[in-house]
């Protein structure tokens, strides 16, 4: 199953961030994430305050109930 690369995954954040000052957000709180089939680095993009998931997380939630 392909997915979405580390370097695409922070891409797809960044034009969302630039997307968001176009449709005049910028006195607005705003948060981006990214919700993929998979990502790869997705901790590291956590770590940058990017709240990401992909299927697998929501399989774990699944099995924990």
């Amino acid at each position: 199953m392909e997915g979405t690369g580390e370097r695409e995954a922070k891409g797809i954040l960044k034009d969302l961030v630039r997307k968001s000052t176009l449709v005049g957000l910028d006195g607005w709180e705003t948060d981006y994430g990214l919700i993929a089939r998979k990502v790869a680095g997705k901790e590291e993009l956590r770590k940058e305050g990017y709240p990401t998931w992909d299927l697998g997380d929501f399989k774990n939630l699944r099995s924990q109930t």
